[in-house]
């Protein structure tokens, strides 16, 4: 649904005489080579305000529109103007923004408003669409992102788009790092160069500066990106990075050996004689003597992962809650995709029920979410997916917001919870809807009972004449 959304109102806003008025779509999702190519024309409307909204949706992409990029570079590059024309236009796109100097590291990508507003001939839009895909590339900074921008770089012949492709490795840095590791294989001897002089400048020729990166995320791409296409003189650091205390490397290095198949054997066999102590089975396949080799490395972190698991049990089970949360808290931050991790949810989900008596909001539902996260799929999860909605519409209200919507997904799914029911009943008005219904039944009651005495009293009195008459007729 949010796909859909997000591509017709781009699309739409940008065929409708409206577009003047329309908000800009940025971040657009899921937009694919048709979508683009409807906004790039857009880049040619006389409407100012239509431009400006094309400018904003190309150089402001979302990550799931990076299958209609490289689909609609693919097509710019079947059909160029000259070399010349187009260098001329980014020329005009730099002396808009008062810069006469062709080596001037600035952004021309702003001029490029200002060109189109006097001037939208096809070599004009031609540098225009690429330039802005290009920014959007930057600060999308993924390794497919960056791989994309080497095909901007061979739109045009050689040293068009050099500056603009230097000027836009230099801005992103060191994030473009796992995209420059892989391009220094691309078939196209350009954009090999490019790459390569973008390693260098970063000081990451080495394979083991590159994945030593403080930035564990970071240092797991430039891994996978040894492995794509296969980098032989990485294979060694590769290898023993498998045993990484970083769960993110471990994971890309074991991925990225696998991939090395029967290359990495013997460092594979080496790295096994040092966890394990003997050598390993000469007959054992490579995946064999991987995964021999993961099970050595891994039989610590399972030990100490069992105890933290066992002393968090013990501590829940004695009501000492907060030390409880310091083990279990350990234990998935030591291992992530801990077998057991179902185990841990009835502790969080005690400490969530605590945190609320207490008052405490937010932690109440982080051990929520986390209990929910640890065993979605468990008996109770319906109920503490309500007590979690319960606790998102309390913190709602105290923030001065009456979610009543809130309340209503805490009951269907704990239809018991009753302290959401009337939460409920007090915010929408039903209490004290009932509270008058009461009170007139009470006082229509009350009524009828005095019209009920009334009535009796009469009868009586008429009795009691007729008691007298009857007497005073027989004296």
């Amino acid at each position: 649904m949010r796909v859909g959304l997000a591509i017709g109102w781009g699309v739409l806003a940008l065929s409708c005489a409206t577009a003047v008025r329309a908000e800009p779509v940025v971040g657009a999702i899921g937009l694919g080579e048709p979508e683009l190519t409807r906004v790039a024309a857009q880049l040619a409307s006389p409407e100012a305000g239509a431009r400006q909204l094309a400018y904003r949706t190309l150089s402001e992409l979302h990550e799931e529109s990076l299958a209609g990029v490289a689909a609609r570079l693919r097509k710019l590059a079947r059909r160029r103007p000259a070399p010349d024309a187009t260098r001329a236009a980014l020329g005009e796109f730099r002396r808009a923004l008062g810069s006469r100097n062709a080596d001037d590291a600035i952004d021309i990508a702003p001029g490029v408003l200002p060109v189109l507003e006097r001037k939208r001939d096809a070599s004009t839009l031609a540098a225009a669409e690429p330039l802005l895909l290009l920014r959007a590339l930057e600060r999308l900074a993924t390794r497919e992102a960056g791989r994309l921008m080497g095909e901007v770089m061979v739109l045009d012949e050689a040293g068009v788009w050099d500056r603009e492709l230097r000027l836009a490795r230099e801005r992103v840095g060191m994030a473009l790092l796992p995209s420059l590791v892989a391009l220094r294989s691309s078939p196209e001897a350009r954009v090999r160069n490019w790459a390569q002089a973008g390693v260098r400048a970063l000081g990451m020729d080495d394979p083991i500066i590159a994945t030593s990166l403080p930035d564990a995320k970071l240092a797991a791409e430039v891994v996978r990106a040894y492995g794509e296409p296969l980098d032989y003189q990485a294979m060694p650091r590769v290898v023993r990075l498998v045993g990484s205390d970083k769960r993110q490397i471990r994971e890309a290095a074991r991925a990225t050996v696998e991939r090395f198949g029967k290359n990495a054997i013997w460092q594979l066999r080496e790295l096994y004689a040092e966890v394990a102590g003997q050598p390993a089975e000469r007959g054992w396949s490579t995946a064999r003597t991987a995964s021999e080799l993961y099970a050595a490395l891994d039989r610590e972190q399972v030990e100490d992962s069992e105890t933290l698991l066992a002393q968090g049990l013990s501590k829940f089970v004695a009501g000492e809650l907060d030390v409880m949360k310091e083990r279990f808290d350990r234990l998935l931050a030591l291992d992530p995709d801990f077998d057991g991790r179902a185990k841990l949810a009835p502790g969080y989900a005690a400490l969530g029920a605590l945190r609320f008596e207490q008052n405490k909001l937010a932690a109440a539902r982080d051990a929520y979410q986390r209990a929910l996260r640890l065993a979605p799929e468990a008996s109770d999860a319906r109920a503490l997916r309500g007590q979690l909605a319960f606790v998102d519409a309390e913190l709602a209200l105290s923030r001065g917001v009456a979610d009543l919507d809130g309340y209503r997904a805490a009951l269907e799914h704990a239809p018991q919870l009753a302290p959401a029911q009337a939460a409920l009943d007090e915010l929408s008005g039903e209490t004290r809807a009932r509270d008058r219904q009461r009170k007139k039944i009470a006082a229509g009651a009350a009524v009828g009972l005095l019209v009920m005495l009334a009535l009796l009293l009469a009868r009586g009195r008429r009795a009691r004449a007729s008691a007298r008459a009857a007497a005073e007729q027989a004296g």
